[in-house]
This record gives C-alpha cells, sequence and structure tokens, in this order.
C-alpha cells in the first residue's frame, strides 16, 4: 500500500514538473471593449467595459506523449480562434 501512495505523489510531482515547464494552468477570455469617459458626478476619469453579447472559440489542441521516468505526462499546445459580437448601446 505504502509503495501505491508513494508512486501517486511521484506522479503528481512529475505531472507538476513537466506543467510548470510548459506554462501551468491556463486561462482564456474573450474580447471586451474598454471605453474611457468622464464622471460628472466626481469629475474624474473612469472606464466602462462591454463584454460581447455573444462568443465564439474554435481552435485545435495538439498533445504531446511526454515520458518521465515511469509516468506519462500529456502537455498541450494550442492554436485559438476568439471572436465576439457586440450590441450596439
Amino acid at each position: 500500500m505504502q509503495l501505491v501512495k508513494e508512486r501517486q505523489n511521484r506522479q503528481n510531482e512529475v505531472i507538476n514538473e513537466v506543467s510548470s515547464k510548459w506554462g501551468g494552468s491556463q486561462l482564456i477570455s474573450g474580447p471586451l471593449i474598454a471605453v474611457p469617459y468622464y464622471s460628472k458626478d466626481a469629475n474624474s476619469r473612469k472606464t466602462a467595459y462591454y463584454l460581447p453579447e455573444h462568443l465564439d472559440i474554435s481552435g485545435d489542441l495538439k498533445p504531446e506523449l511526454r515520458h518521465r521516468s515511469l509516468y506519462d505526462v500529456k502537455p498541450y499546445e494550442s492554436e485559438l480562434d476568439l471572436r465576439g459580437k457586440f450590441k450596439p448601446h
């Protein structure tokens, strides 16, 4: 039982090691529009942010199998296309 736990821990270490060299976790965010304006109340500059009414994300993931000692890890590369449609205000 101890050997199984050691191997699971080692596998997690290997995954973390390979992931850290490939950039770690990923966050995908779509386009937004930032419009600066002056507030009459506070007489200061502010920014209004608008998100798209509709967002399309498409792309390809290209996983690679990497071997580290007894373990396999699958980092990936991706090419993404993000398109947003904004509602006129």
